[in-house]
């Protein structure tokens, strides 16, 4: 099967909130942010099913119980990732913490993840394992990364964004079924601007997953001159 040609169907949505009640008010947006267009950054992680729990708790029910349950409980501390984005008396874009709900989606993939390929994300990513978001800020789970852009002289006809995810806490992300076996993000923002995101490997061996968003001739360059530090991404890995 081409890994493009599968199918994701919903099973049902809905909107979380808080779990309890939380303060409502209007956040400014940063300077970065009034000077971006709106982005979606994605993320997703693949768990190994483990032995060490019965059938009943590995089933698909418990767990997409297990998350939303987390997910009411996360939002009361991180209120704002349940709001709306609204406009202020000037135009300008503000964060309405309103616990108006997350987006939340259980869905189901025709695919084995083995035949799934990873290396090229923006063909099994979006709208797949990342949900398109239809409302709010935040669909399911999020995460906020520091940003450095690098454009190193006048000739080069991209710059490119180079963001970290080295303290991102994975070994954290345990819902009761064990550590996620690999996560990774995507974001692909359009434009000519690159995007580059390292994470360590879920394997805690040392390995990085580096996500890279580039125009093809910056990939070629990548898989040409540092064909020994970098390796095509497949499912052997997880």
């Amino acid at each position: 099967m081409d890994s493009s040609d599968f199918t994701v169907s919903v099973k049902w949505r809905e909107v979380v909130a808080a779990v309890l009640p939380v303060p409502e008010q209007l956040l400014p947006m940063s300077n970065l942010d009034l000077l971006l267009p709106p982005l979606d950054v994605g993320i997703f992680f693949c768990y190994k099913k483990s032995s060490n729990h019965t059938e009943q708790n590995l089933s698909p029910e418990s767990m997409v119980s297990n998350i939303k349950k987390a997910l009411a409980q996360t939002l009361v501390s991180f209120y704002p990732f349940a709001g709306e984005i609204v406009k202020n008396h000037l135009g300008e874009p503000e964060l309405l913490c309103s616990n108006a709900g997350v987006d939340f989606v259980h869905a189901h993939a025709d695919i084995e993840l083995k035949e799934l390929d990873l290396h090229r994300p923006d063909v099994s990513v979006p709208g797949k394992l990342v949900p398109v978001k239809i409302r709010g800020v935040l669909s399911v789970q999020a995460i906020l990364v520091t940003l450095q852009v690098y454009c190193p002289d006048a000739k080069y006809e991209a710059s490119i964004v180079v963001s970290s995810g080295q303290h991102f806490p994975l070994k954290k992300l345990n819902f009761g079924w064990g550590i996620p076996a690999f996560g990774s993000y995507h974001f692909p923002w359009g434009g000519q601007t690159g995007y580059v995101m390292p994470m360590p490997s879920a394997r805690g061996n040392g390995d990085w997953v580096v996500y890279m968003h580039l125009m093809k001739k910056h990939l070629d360059l990548v898989d040409k001159q540092a064909f020994d530090v970098f390796r095509p991404f497949d499912s052997s890995l997880i």
